[in-house]
């Protein structure tokens, strides 16, 4: 109960990881202080997401992403901490066969 969980497609550097889902805990409560710093699902004013770090700095906020961009000054409307990292090949052994 509570959670959540999105297929990642990552760019660049990671791509070995295609098709890795993250799980996250659903809320409703913006951005909780255990967001900032770390891995987290985000959601910007503009109604886009990622998954980054969101770091606060002298009264900007700012998401490093792990594609090893920066986003500067970003609006930050909500983030959850990544709790885990599932990858495919084990989402694939919980599926149950077809009885």
């Amino acid at each position: 109960e509570g959670l959540g969980a999105i297929p990642w497609a990552p760019g660049r550097r990671l791509q070995h990881m295609r098709g890795h889902v993250h799980v996250f805990y659903r809320h409703d409560e913006g951005i909780p202080d255990r967001a900032w710093n770390n891995r987290c699902l985000i959601a910007r004013s503009d109604g886009s997401q990622c998954i980054g770090w969101p770091i606060r700095k002298h009264n900007t906020t700012h998401i490093d992403n792990p594609d090893a961009t920066v986003e500067f000054n970003v609006d930050i409307i909500w983030a959850s901490p990544v709790l885990a990292v599932v990858a495919p090949w084990i989402i694939e052994e919980l599926d149950p066969p077809d009885a």
